[in-house]
C-alpha cells in the first residue's frame, strides 16, 4: 500500500478553548497517567499487522507518541491549531518520521480510506452527533480494521467544570455497543482501563470510569 501523504496546509486558528489549554496540556498529571493507560491498553492489542493508523482528536500526542514505535505510520488529527502546533513540535524533536500531525475535521476527503487501527481518547463526549463519527470510521476503516475508543462511563455532569464545551456525559456502554453494532461494527468489547478521582467542590473525591471500546469492521460498513 503505498503511503499517501496528507497535503501540509497553514495551520489556521480556531481560538477554542482546547487552543487556549494547549501549551500547558501536558502539565496535569491526571491527564498523563489517563493517557498512558489507555496508550497502554491499545498496545495490548495485536498491533503487528497495524500498518496505519489514525489518531482521532489526538491533542498533543500523550496517547500516540507512545505507540510509534509499534505502529508503521500514524496520522495525529485534531481541529484543534494549538494542539496540533505542540504535537507537531514534539514530533520534530523526537524525530518521529512515521507520525504526522494534521488538523483537520474528521470529515475531510483527503483522508486515506485505507486505516488498519483508528483509535481516539476523551474525544467522543465533545462531538455533538457521535453517531456520524462511528460512521465515519466505517468509511475510512479497512475491512477487518479496527476502532478503540476510550472515554467516559455515563455520568451526572460533574466531571467537567463549566464552559468544557463537552456534549454528552460520557456514554452508556450497551448504547455505544449498539451504535457499533448500527455502524457496521462486530467483536465488540469493553474494559475499564482507568478510574479518574476528582476533588468536588465539597471536598469529597468522586471517581470516574475510564473504558476502551474495541471493535473490528465488518464486510457490509
Amino acid at each position: 500500500m503505498p503511503n499517501k501523504t496528507i497535503p501540509k496546509k497553514t495551520i489556521t486558528m480556531t481560538n477554542n478553548r482546547f487552543d487556549r489549554k494547549a501549551a500547558d496540556w501536558d502539565k496535569k498529571e491526571m491527564r498523563r497517567k489517563l493517557a498512558d493507560a489507555v496508550a497502554k491498553a491499545i498496545d495490548a492489542l495485536d498491533l503487528k499487522n497495524v500498518e496505519l493508523a489514525l489518531d482521532f482528536g489526538c491533542g498533543t500526542g500523550l496517547v500516540s507518541i507512545p505507540l510509534a514505535s509499534r505502529i508503521k505510520r500514524i496520522i495525529a488529527l485534531d481541529s484543534s491549531a494549538g494542539m496540533i502546533e505542540v504535537l507537531q513540535g514534539k514530533i520534530d524533536d523526537l524525530h518521529l518520521v512515521n507520525m504526522e500531525a494534521v488538523q483537520a475535521q474528521i470529515t475531510a476527503t483527503d483522508l486515506p480510506a485505507d486505516f488498519d487501527l483508528i483509535f481516539t481518547s476523551m474525544t467522543l463526549h465533545h462531538i455533538a452527533d457521535p453517531v456520524e463519527v462511528l460512521e465515519r470510521f466505517g468509511q475510512l476503516l479497512k475491512t477487518g480494521g479496527r476502532v478503540a475508543i476510550a472515554d467516559l462511563d455515563a455520568e451526572d455532569g460533574s466531571f467537567h467544570n463549566p464552559g468544557a464545551e463537552e456534549k454528552h456525559h460520557g456514554f452508556q456502554r450497551d448504547s455505544l455497543r449498539r451504535e457499533l453494532e448500527k455502524s457496521g461494527f462486530q467483536d465488540i468489547d469493553f474494559a475499564t482501563v482507568y478510574t479518574i478521582g476528582k476533588t468536588m467542590t465539597d471536598g469529597t473525591v468522586k471517581d470516574f470510569t475510564v473504558f476502551l471500546a474495541t471493535a473490528v469492521k465488518g464486510n457490509s460498513s
